[in-house]
């Protein structure tokens, strides 16, 4: 495993748990219902919070198929 991928894996586990949600636009919240984050307004907000509300499980996901693949080498 490559320091960049167990630094990505440190971050992972580090952050709030999923799954993460945007009830309103411009909104990301955690599991709990806590606020991670408060967009400003503009066109990409809504990009950027469907970007972050699937970040944690994306990334999950590829950490898994990297593993998979690594294995089967």
């Amino acid at each position: 495993m490559t320091d960049r991928i167990a630094e990505i894996q440190a971050r992972h586990q580090a952050a709030s748990r999923g799954p993460w949600s945007s009830p309103k636009p411009g909104i990301l919240l955690d599991a709990n219902g806590n606020t991670l984050a408060v967009f400003g307004g503009c066109a990409q907000d809504e990009d950027d919070v469907r970007f972050l509300t699937h970040a944690a499980d994306d990334i999950q996901y590829l950490l898994n198929q990297l593993a998979r693949t690594q294995a089967a080498s």
